[in-house]
């Protein structure tokens, strides 16, 4: 997040193999432990903030929190795909996540249909390639 009159550009999101999303105060020396998210039974991929939500790859889908909610709630699961998701990216309001099924999807957050189903699926690979990265190129 690169506003730095945003409230949250402060936190920090790690995610990790225990299961738990755990959040970091960078605005403190040394910066605490202020939260943690996640039930503890899937590993968790990648992380994308995004205003006031919080996309984690949680196994093989991608959850979805309210984090202007105190605690922050967990709203919405996609699904879709059949592996783990490591890649998670935001982008406007489009979300890209990329698993160890081979696949890209792409979500529109702003659809009516709650949760959204994937708008595309992209066959990065069919030999058993994993999807570990996605960028956006700048207009």
């Amino acid at each position: 997040n690169n506003n730095d009159d945003d409230d949250s550009s402060h936190l920090l999101y790690s995610g990790s193999s225990d299961g738990t999303i755990r959040v970091w105060d960078l605005s403190q020396d040394p910066p605490p432990e202020v939260l943690v998210l996640g039930n503890g039974t899937e590993n968790i991929g990648g992380i994308a903030s995004a205003g006031d939500r919080l996309y984690a790859g949680v196994g093989n889908t991608v959850a979805v929190w309210d984090l202007s909610q105190s605690p922050p709630e967990e709203i919405e699961t996609l699904v879709g795909h059949t592996g783990f998701i490591r890649p998670v990216l935001v982008s406007g309001h489009m979300l890209y996540s990329g698993s160890f099924d081979g696949t890209v999807r792409v979500w529109d957050l702003a659809a009516a249909q709650r949760p959204p189903a994937a708008l595309h699926t992209l066959q990065h690979s069919t030999g058993g390639g994993r999807v570990y990265a996605l960028a956006i190129a700048p207009d």
